[in-house]
């Protein structure tokens, strides 16, 4: 288990963070037809934003990691404390009840307080994603100087594009019945985490007694995780091109199948699947 004063690799917060934005649009792109609904570039867009920051959120237990790195002293201070009552990192914040607890406070948020609460977690979150999404070599290389000038202000711009584009769903999403989604983005963003955690080396204790490992990427910032980090990017790009260009992506059904693939292989209610 790590201890206090280990540092986290800043790929991991990043991998996170593009795995839950990544998580948020193919599921989107694919879910919201079948609902009936029509998955918009704005609603990919303004949900691959906080969902991002979300899926830094059980990281909150560690002042080395992207999340507690987004608001100066603030978070770093929220996080030390988080450390502390969970127990150390990947203790308290990495359980499944923590993320039933978050996602009971989201959706009491967008429910009590409408417009303004989903607005209020919309500003936050999408602060920590862009933190977590820009981290690049040159990001850290200017970071480390302007911060000896500037402190707290070096990462104001999160903040500021966090304004920007919360004004933009305030546009977009003028009903306040209409933000339930954003409970949903969160709490998918968090989910998002524990899954890319659980495939590490380390794994993931979900509950007491009860770890998940199935070590696909190895350790933090592997060139596998690098890869996945990767193959993401790509995915968001063309689902988010593909809805602003009016392309269709549709999964494959049964009845796509070529000819020649056996038919003992489909499933005897494949006849019965829609499409």
């Amino acid at each position: 288990m790590p201890t206090d004063k280990e540092t986290i690799d800043p790929m991991m917060g990043k991998g996170h963070a593009v795995l839950g934005a990544a998580t948020w649009t193919a599921g989107t792109a694919y879910a919201l037809p079948a609902m009936g609904y029509t998955a918009t570039p704005a609603i990919l867009l303004m949900g691959c934003l906080p969902v991002a920051g979300a899926a830094l959120r059980p990281d909150i237990d560690h002042p080395s990691a992207s999340i507690a790195q987004s608001g100066g002293f603030i978070t770093k201070g929220i996080a030390a404390a988080a450390g502390k009552l969970s127990g150390g990192h990947r203790q308290g914040t990495h359980r499944l009840w923590f993320l039933l607890v978050c996602a009971a406070f989201d959706f009491a948020v967008v429910t009590l307080f409408g417009r303004w609460g989903g607005l209020a977690l919309f500003f936050v979150y999408t602060a920590f994603g862009t933190q977590a999404l820009a981290k690049t070599t040159l990001h850290r290389g200017l970071g480390r100087r302007w911060r000896k000038s500037t402190w707290l202000l070096s990462d104001l711009y999160s903040w500021v594009f966090a304004g920007a584009a919360a004004y933009g769903a305030y546009l977009v999403f003028p009903d306040a019945g209409s933000w339930w989604w954003l409970a949903a983005a969160l709490t998918i963003g968090h989910l998002s985490h524990l899954i890319g955690d659980s495939l590490t080396t380390s794994g993931l204790e979900w509950a007491h007694g009860h770890r998940i490992r199935v070590p696909l990427l190895g350790n933090a910032g592997s060139r596998r995780e690098n890869l996945l980090v990767s193959a993401c990017v790509v995915l968001m790009v063309v689902i988010i091109a593909s809805s602003v260009f009016g392309v269709s992506l549709e999964l494959p059904t049964w009845d796509d199948l070529p000819d020649w693939f056996p038919a003992s292989l489909v499933p005897a209610a494949a006849g019965s699947l829609p499409g």
